[in-house]
């Protein structure tokens, strides 16, 4: 099952039952059920039923249909149906990790529901930036989950494949207590707290009409995803020209320049559907050569006095460290060349600052006091 789940997860086939009832080892794929039980393990599914059955005593229920002479086999798939919760646990309770956890994922459609959370986001963002609008009867979740095409990327009357099934198997076995739409918000909160957010926030949001909020957040996924969310904290509305700098205007059009610096990032972080990079990253390393790559205009460093500041410290604190520690980092910056714009504007201030550190030792009535003061401008 786990091995071959990508080749059958959107089937009506995801359980127990039907995956060994149907499940042809030889051909790799299920058979009608007319050609039933071409498969290792179908006879000692049949055992491991009736063990469950017996261990339940009264708690096993038995379907409706009474046991006729011919239709043994009908009535014990229609009681399986009818227990299939309990069947479910008491397998993967039988399971050793780490095959447990894959088996219990599949078995909950918990893959599914993840998959089917980022793409409902994603297709919203699809249709309001392709109509202008949202279409109320098309925009719910249920509505996207019974038809959207996952192969077209759209909705359709009769999708080849979609999430249609998963959302039927959510209705027939649902959490005890819940529906449908109550379970899969329960499951897909339990795995990734941030993705049921984000998917909570885009319901609301589409119910309220806020979508500049949502527009927000998808910028700042962008951002979070390379590491970069400091950008808009630090410089705020003057981040517009950076990020555009630096990614392009395709991904930070004019127009969303308003939504630059209203709000402070960090309190969305919650509702973020990307992850930050596992291995930490420096945004203002990323920043100077993405400009230097592209060629950053005078401009931009010239007019912006906290590029200046976050560049000057980041070029100049090495050479400080060294300073401090006996190096004549002076004349070493003095014969530094360079035909970079923003390098040579570096020097030339890292220069000034070292020539202002030595004129201040000169001066007897606080020379004392500076082995123990760092002057970083």
């Amino acid at each position: 099952m786990v091995d071959n789940y990508e080749s059958f997860k959107y089937s009506d086939m995801v359980s127990l039952h039907w995956f060994v009832r149907c499940w042809d080892q030889e051909k790799n794929d299920f058979v009608p059920i007319s050609s039933e039980g071409k498969n290792d393990y179908y006879d000692s599914f049949f055992n491991f039923v009736e063990k469950i059955r017996i261990e339940s005593g009264e708690g096993y229920k038995r379907s409706r249909m009474g046991v006729a002479i011919g239709l043994e086999k009908f009535q014990f798939y229609a009681d399986v149906h009818k227990n299939y919760p309990l069947i479910r646990n008491e397998f993967i309770e039988r399971i050793e990790e780490p095959l447990k956890e894959e088996v219990e994922n599949i078995l909950f459609d918990v893959p599914l529901i993840l998959e089917s959370a980022n793409s409902y986001i994603d297709y919203i963002y699809r249709a309001k930036k392709r109509n202008g609008h949202f279409n109320p009867a098309r925009s719910n979740l249920e509505y996207f989950l019974r038809h959207f095409d996952i192969e077209k990327k759209g909705t359709r009357k009769r999708p080849r494949n979609s999430y249609i099934e998963m959302w039927q198997r959510l209705g027939i076995w649902p959490n005890i207590g819940q529906d449908s739409e109550d379970t899969y918000f329960a499951r897909l909160k339990e795995k990734n707290e941030n993705l049921h957010n984000r998917l909570s926030g885009v319901i609301e949001d589409i119910r309220t009409g806020d979508w500049e909020n949502q527009e927000r957040l998808k910028m700042l996924e962008f951002l979070v995803e390379k590491g970069a969310e400091g950008i808009i904290d630090t410089f705020g509305p003057e981040s517009y020209d950076l990020l555009v700098a630096i990614y392009g205007p395709e991904k930070f059009p004019e127009e969303r320049r308003f939504l630059l610096g209203k709000k402070p990032v960090r309190k969305h972080l919650a509702t973020c559907r990307r992850d930050k990079p596992p291995v930490e990253r420096d945004w203002e390393t990323d920043m100077i050569k993405s400009l230097r790559n592209i060629g950053m205009k005078p401009k931009i460093y010239e007019d912006n006095l906290m590029v200046q500041r976050y560049l000057r410290n980041r070029f100049i604190a090495p050479y400080l460290d060294r300073y401090f520690r006996g190096d004549e980092v002076l004349d070493e910056l003095k014969g530094k060349q360079s035909s970079d714009f923003i390098e040579r504007k570096l020097i030339e201030f890292s220069v000034q600052h070292f020539e202002r550190i030595e004129k201040l030792r000169e001066l007897s009535s606080i020379k004392k006091s500076l082995r123990g003061i760092r002057i970083r401008g």
